[in-house]
């Protein structure tokens, strides 16, 4: 007769995977014969306080293992203590059998549509990959543990969920939505802490261009990223922000924790969603109002998803408080055209024109993201400046653009001394070569 641990039904419950909750709860008892898995969860239950820490080597889970052979009465053979070791091994990593594809420097998203169907996608393409778990319900008890290392849940009250850890980001849908699911998806970021340096050296743009972002932040311009899913967004972002002088204050507003920047004063708000009883939601309008009562130079808000996000940020900026933000586009021009919807849905009873001009007075430029389609490379497409107009409600002036060729070449159109900043970037003491061509 061995001890195993006992669980609580998954579907509606909190996930309560974490083996420290069942210290106080007694454990029913089966008898597991040569069911390997059972005497894996002994082991962790038993010296759980020993492996939690994720710091034991080889050499110490391989004796614990033996001394709870010795203690229980069990021959294994070496075959058999191998396979235990690795499953220890996994139960330590929060991403199990997943951690050597999160590792991989060519993966950026992981997409598990089943127990055994994992792919991952490189380079914007989807690659399948070799590994699968071992049964359904093993499955979805690593998915449970994995959102609750998360800070979240997945049931039927709550059947989208997102989260993360560390530098991956968590989406995860309900079996009762999906077919086959669980549906998992994780989106890694590549960058702990990222430079334009960083950015330069693999090619998302001249240094130049990214000279000239730099210096649109230093002289408190908001800038607003544009891009498709998976075109580095939020890694530009990320840069940018990072040259923000560290005489100023930072928030930033999220609805998953990925924006970490190398500043001493950065503080970071994340929103919530309503309870199972509808209550408490906290959303990102209720954040950006919130931010300007705390003494802050600078915000950054991770996306402006909804018209109420979209309405603050642009209110906040127009006033005097420079941003950083992305948002879903294919190009500057329609970053422009969804934040003018954006603002109509906000506000019913204003035009097309009084939109636009605020938009104006709000951002400074928009930055397009995207993916080479011959290099498969993330690239700045475009950047295109924004500034109030006389006769028109706002004027625009593309300050450089990318271009390819099917053999590979490629290079970006440069108009850096056509800014309208070039005095304000002067005052400043920027000076910059590009600025007198």
């Amino acid at each position: 007769m061995r001890r195993i641990l006992q669980f609580d039904d998954q579907s509606e419950l909190t996930p309560v995977r974490d083996l420290a909750l069942f210290h106080n709860k007694d454990v029913a008892t089966v008898d597991t014969g040569n069911d390997l898995s059972h005497i894996t969860d002994q082991i962790l239950f038993r010296y759980y306080d020993l492996i939690r820490n994720g710091e034991l080597t080889e050499a110490e889970i391989l004796s614990l293992i033996e001394e709870f052979s010795e203690i229980e009465g069990l021959s294994l053979q070496p075959s058999e203590i191998e396979r235990i070791k690795r499953e220890i091994l996994e139960e330590e990593s929060p991403f199990g059998i997943l951690e050597p594809l999160v590792n991989r420097e060519d993966i950026s998203d992981i997409i598990v549509a089943g127990w055994d169907k994992i792919y991952a996608i490189s380079d914007r393409k989807i690659v399948p990959v070799s590994i699968q778990f071992p049964s359904h319900s093993k499955y979805k008890t690593f998915v449970d543990k994995l959102l609750y290392r998360a800070g979240t849940f997945c049931n039927t009250k709550k059947p989208i969920a997102d989260g993360a850890i560390k530098n991956v980001r968590i989406n995860c849908i309900h079996e009762s939505l999906s077919q086959g699911g669980p549906y998992l998806t994780l989106r890694i970021s590549r960058f702990s802490s990222v430079s334009l340096k960083q950015l330069e050296e693999k090619a998302l743009a001249q240094a130049q261009i990214l000279e000239y972002l730099k210096c649109l932040v230093l002289i408190q311009k908001t800038v607003l990223i544009a891009g498709e899913v998976g075109t580095g967004k939020t890694t530009l972002l990320r840069a940018l922000a990072n040259c923000i002088p560290h005489a100023e204050n930072i928030v930033v507003i999220e609805d998953t924790p990925e924006i970490k920047l190398d500043h001493p004063y950065t503080r970071y708000l994340l929103t919530r969603e309503a309870n199972t009883e509808n209550i408490g939601e906290i959303n990102q309008s209720q954040c950006v109002w919130a931010g300007m009562r705390m003494g802050m130079n600078r915000i950054i808000l991770g996306e402006i998803r909804d018209a109420k996000a979209a309405e603050a940020f642009i209110d906040v900026c127009a006033s005097g408080h420079s941003g950083l933000s992305t948002i879903h586009a294919k190009s500057a021009q329609e970053a422009l055209s969804r934040l003018c919807l954006f603002l109509s849905r906000a506000q019913k009873f204003t035009d097309e024109q009084t939109h636009m001009r605020q938009i104006a007075l709000a951002v400074g430029a928009v930055v397009h993201l995207n993916t080479c389609p011959v290099s498969r490379k993330r690239r700045i497409f475009e950047v295109l400046e924004v500034s109030p107009g006389f006769d028109q409600p706002y004027k625009k002036r593309i300050i450089a653009k990318y271009n390819f060729k099917a053999n590979g070449d490629f290079s970006w159109e440069f108009h850096g001394s056509l800014t309208q900043y070039k005095n304000e970037i002067l005052d400043l003491g920027l000076h910059c070569s590009w600025l007198n061509r």
